[in-house]
């Protein structure tokens, strides 16, 4: 079997939510590519279907940056993007901005530091003359302009130089306040709470109906508690149920996702606060407050599967711990406890037994029960494919990927020992060589990517393999050794 036939054979559900993936512990800080959009009406900005040219894109990002990043402590306490850049390109030309101005950059410039040009909607993550840099790429608005049911809150900006701005304040603070480079600086992300990082971002197949169910809940509870101060104890003790019950009936859902909701809650409040405080005419506490209120209950659990449930989820925890005064606490908590922002909002409250809506839930059934077939078209043949003893294994460090590898999310089976993405596309800088794959199946397990490939798609002489598939080609050095019956090729990292 070639890697054609493990292709995500166009299935939509893998990307309904708000990311495509990370692939090291550093969350989206890695080689990935994150997209979104809303319809929050943010002032002072272009309308979603304004196309707007790079110079005046980098006029107002660098309005938004002398804004905000010199002021990020503001949003979380500690934070600082004073001597932080951001360089936006359209893939001809590109511009470099601080808060302290911005400069025009020849395309030439990134080429000869070897850094890539984001694909629409991504980022690239650098060092830039000494400065901590994120670059983006212009053609994000796309995904302003054409994909709004993607948002079913409004929870993402409404148009292209917000969506820019919000993206590369969250992927800083994933790179450099969460970690910084190799390091984690937070103690709750030191190590994955529940097997590989990747694994909290993973929907588990078959998919059970309460997973998301549970987290619509929980996000509409938190918005009914910051908006009704009438019965607000109320909806702090549903919101607790809710919480409760995910971990009750999805143990292992529930400890996977911890992580997650530390990790992008956080980051995505930063990023949402970001813009917001950009666009703010008064005080950062009014704006940030009208923002909450302006969020709007989520009526399709199928929006927010598998990871995607931690952006908002956090978001909505976050916010409204700063309404509710405790924002600090939470904040410093979320850094090193190990608990999730919303245990930690919600710690000491009670829950009260609640009932789910029952169009709700019928809805909820209907979903699982279609996207389940729809995944068993998919994950079941790869679980045949790894049954089967002549099926090659290639493993190879996660950390090869380079900046336009990207994948479409997160699946893990009973039936397979690995976490799988599906759709990946990019390449990987490996140890005498390297391996571009394109829209292919992938496994995650640990540290390590795994690749299943028909043994006539791989030629093994001395101590090189090389690829020719459909979906990989390739050459590079590798160990080879057995496992469970199966041929395995190891890669190494390149000098």
């Amino acid at each position: 079997m070639t890697f054609r036939a493990l292709r995500c054979r166009g299935i939509t559900l893998a990307v309904t939510g708000l990311v495509v993936l990370a692939l090291t512990d550093t969350g989206c800080a890695a080689p990935k590519t994150v997209t979104g959009t809303s319809a929050f009406a943010d002032t002072g900005t272009p309308a979603p279907g304004e196309v707007l040219g790079l110079d005046e894109t980098a006029d107002r990002l660098q309005k938004d940056v002398a804004k905000v990043w010199r002021h990020m402590d503001r949003i979380w306490p500690g934070t600082d993007y004073a001597e932080h850049m951001l360089l936006v390109t359209d893939g001809k030309a590109a511009w470099s901005i601080t808060p302290r101005g911005r400069n025009r950059v020849p395309l030439a410039d990134l080429k000869r530091r070897n850094i890539a040009v984001p694909r629409a909607g991504g980022f690239t993550m650098t060092e830039w003359d000494g400065q901590h840099a994120v670059v983006v790429a212009l053609e994000a608005r796309d995904y302003a302009r054409g994909l709004p049911d993607r948002d079913p809150s409004g929870m993402f900006p409404k148009n292209a130089t917000s969506l820019l701005f919000d993206t590369a304040t969250h992927e800083q603070f994933h790179a450099y306040v969460q970690h910084d480079g190799e390091t984690t600086r937070w103690k709750a992300l030191a190590k994955p709470l529940h097997g590989s990082d990747v694994t909290g971002r993973a929907t588990y197949y078959p998919i059970r109906k309460e997973e998301t169910l549970f987290r619509v809940l929980l996000y509409n509870s938190l918005l009914d508690a910051g908006r009704d101060e009438a019965r607000r104890a109320g909806h702090l003790q549903a919101a607790a149920w809710w919480e409760q019950q995910l971990a009750k009936t999805l143990p292992e859902q529930h400890r996977a996702l911890s992580r997650t909701d530390v990790l992008e809650g956080t980051a995505n409040y930063v990023g949402k606060l970001a813009f917001v405080q950009a666009n703010a005419g008064g005080s950062l506490d009014a704006a940030r407050q009208a923002y909450f209120t302006s969020l709007k209950h989520i009526t399709d659990p199928e929006k927010i599967q598998g990871d995607t449930g931690s952006y908002y989820v956090g978001l909505a925890s976050l916010l409204l711990a700063d309404h509710l005064g405790s924002g600090a606490r939470v904040k410093q908590q979320s850094e090193s406890s190990g608990q999730t922002p919303q245990q930690l909002l919600l710690k000491g409250i009670a829950p009260k037994r609640q009932s789910v809506p029952e169009s709700l839930e019928a809805r909820a059934r209907a979903q699982a029960r279609a996207a389940n077939q729809q995944l068993g078209e998919v994950l079941d043949p790869l679980a045949q494919v790894y049954a089967e003893p002549s099926t090659v294994l290639l493993r190879l460090p996660a950390k090869a990927a380079r900046s336009d590898f990207q994948s479409n999310g997160y699946y893990k089976a009973d039936k397979l020992p690995f976490t799988v993405a599906l759709g990946s596309t990019g390449s990987l800088s490996l140890k005498g060589g390297s391996l571009e794959v394109r829209e292919t199946s992938v496994g995650f397990d640990g540290p390590d990517l795994v690749l299943m490939l028909d043994p006539a798609t791989v030629r093994h002489e001395g101590d090189t393999l090389t690829v020719d598939a459909d979906d990989a080609e390739g050459a590079f050095t590798v160990s080879a050794s057995r496992s469970d019956g199966h041929r395995v090729f190891t890669a190494r990292l390149a000098d």
